[in-house]
């Protein structure tokens, strides 16, 4: 029974982690998936438009680059998260929280109906788990952040030519 003290104790917190994380989120006008009352369709519509409008503006050699990212949660490197934890000022405290709650995952394999072996995750983040869109969200904000800064340096550079 003592070893199942602190599961339960981390299961009673992730409501209250989740909470102090979806405070400080930062979501982007563009951001669409894994935010409440928001569909990834729109962008779907919003990228056709583009394409569309780019085209009747600009005729000749025009270049859409689409990123995949459906498996972004199985691919998100902890070691990112918790930097960015740190970036927006949360304590040392907090971020071994979350360590804890995202580090603790095992997986077994269930092969011809029986249990063969526990391994343990060492990338991504956990479906189900009520922190991990918001801990998406934060990584997410980064990466949409430097990529808009990235377009933004291109367009003052095409222009100065």
């Amino acid at each position: 029974m003592e070893n199942l003290f602190p599961w339960i104790t981390i299961c009673y917190l992730l409501p209250a982690l989740k909470n102090r994380l979806r405070s400080l989120l930062i979501i982007g006008r563009m951001m669409m998936g894994f935010v409440k009352g928001r569909a990834i369709t729109e962008n779907i519509l919003l990228a056709q438009e583009l394409s569309q409008d780019l085209d009747v503006r600009i005729r000749g050699g025009n270049v859409i680059l689409k990123l995949d990212i459906a498996k972004a949660y199985d691919n998100i490197n902890w070691n990112f998260i918790y930097f960015m934890l740190e970036l927006f000022g949360f304590n040392s405290v907090f971020i071994n929280l979350i360590k804890k709650c995202i580090k603790n995952v095992y997986f077994f394999i269930i092969l011809n109906g029986s249990n063969h072996g526990f391994f343990k995750s060492s990338l991504g983040l956990r479906k189900g788990d009520p922190i991990s869109p918001a801990l998406y969200i934060i990584a997410a904000g980064l990466c949409l952040g430097v990529s808009l800064i990235y377009l933004r340096l291109i367009m003052v550079f095409t222009l100065e030519l």
